[in-house]
């Protein structure tokens, strides 16, 4: 497993169209999880073979599970699953469950519209020109999608500065094949199974990014109308990912622990990753705040703000990234992360922490 890295990126938004914050809150927890039969049938992290990643097909440095979730989105429930290949290729595996065939029939004709099927594999399959992959079978969808790991991309972006093409070259043949490979592997493991009923399976020690009420969230978003949450795919893995949505927008809260953290693909802890993240920020002219956690700050059009909250092996790093909604207060990001620490701290299990 590769260490000593941050996972200073910044999250994109919830929803194409629409201005959205997203919220990665960071924290200390312990324990593990259980998951229902439904939720281990439609399970990334099973599919690929646990924690060794045996069935991928490839030599595999680190598996990182992401839980599985209801999520209307992507099916009625997806899971998913990022995997560290010993080329230095990420590999994003979702597999998603639906109601019926056809209904993973439907999703399948959006996203493999532009390939074309898979080389050696037989059904429904499709790659289109980036190597990303799109398998059905059945009631189920399995989307792969590989992206070079840093040390990857800095040997492409090397070749490059050379004069060379990247292209013609082994790492990026690596990056192109994998996704191929990978669906090859899985595609005869997956049960095609249908689902009635969602399950909600968190990672080991991961915490339930939905335990903010509807009327809590509503009084501090400032609402106008009654305030909706459901969980989304991470826009921040190993984050849970809960979507809140108000009058003036949706709010992205992803939620990580540092055992998530100590066991990413890319491991890290809460104050390594707040200081590499605010250092990156003070080129933006980033301001440090005060009355949100221990410290935080935010930067200069307060499309971001991040808090640590508590200390030690206890402390909990807040991220609010997004476009300002003129529909929100300036001061939102900072009034909604309170809100959220203080249902954290009532919630019981202790802040949905999955045992």
């Amino acid at each position: 497993m590769t260490s000593g890295r941050t996972r200073a990126g910044r999250a994109g938004t919830v929803a194409r169209g629409v201005a959205v914050f997203t919220v990665v809150l960071t924290l200390a927890a312990t324990a593990g999880s259980t998951a229902s039969a439904t939720a281990r049938v439609g399970s990334a992290f099973v599919l690929v073979g646990g924690t060794t990643g045996s069935a991928v097909g490839q030599s595999v440095q680190a598996v990182e599970d992401d839980g599985t979730i209801p999520d209307g989105t992507n099916g009625l429930q997806a899971s998913m699953v990022r995997v560290l290949t010993t080329s230095g290729v990420t590999v994003r595996i979702v597999l998603s469950s639906f109601k019926s065939t056809s209904d993973a029939r439907r999703y399948f004709s959006s996203y493999a519209q532009s390939g074309q099927p898979v080389a050696g594999l037989s059904g429904q399959s499709s790659v289109d020109g980036n190597g990303r992959v799109t398998v059905q079978k059945g009631a189920q969808l399995l989307q792969i999608e590989a992206r070079p790991s840093a040390d990857l991309e800095n040997q492409l972006d090397q070749i490059k500065l050379n004069g060379g093409d990247p292209r013609t070259s082994p790492a990026y043949a690596a990056l192109t094949e994998t996704g191929p490979s990978i669906a090859r592997s899985l595609a005869s493991r997956m049960r095609g199974s249908a689902v009635s009923k969602p399950s909600l399976q968190l990672p080991k020690g991961a915490v339930n990014p939905c335990v903010l009420g509807a009327k809590a969230a509503k009084k501090a978003l400032g609402s106008n109308t009654p305030v909706t949450s459901g969980y989304s795919l991470s826009e921040e893995p190993p984050g849970m990912q809960c979507v809140y949505t108000g009058s003036g927008g949706p709010i992205g809260l992803i939620v990580t622990t540092n055992p998530q953290l100590q066991s990413a693909i890319t491991t890290s802890d809460v104050e390594t990753l707040y200081d590499a993240n605010l250092t990156s920020s003070r080129g933006q002219g980033a301001t440090e705040l005060t009355g949100v956690g221990t410290k935080a700050f935010s930067t200069p059009s307060s499309e971001r703000v991040e808090a640590v909250v508590g200390q030690g092996k206890k402390a909990t790093l807040v991220v609010a990234v997004g476009e300002i909604s003129l529909s929100y207060r300036r001061e939102v990001l900072q009034d909604f992360i309170k809100a959220w620490i203080a249902a954290f701290s009532k919630a019981s299990p202790p802040g949905g922490v999955a045992r």
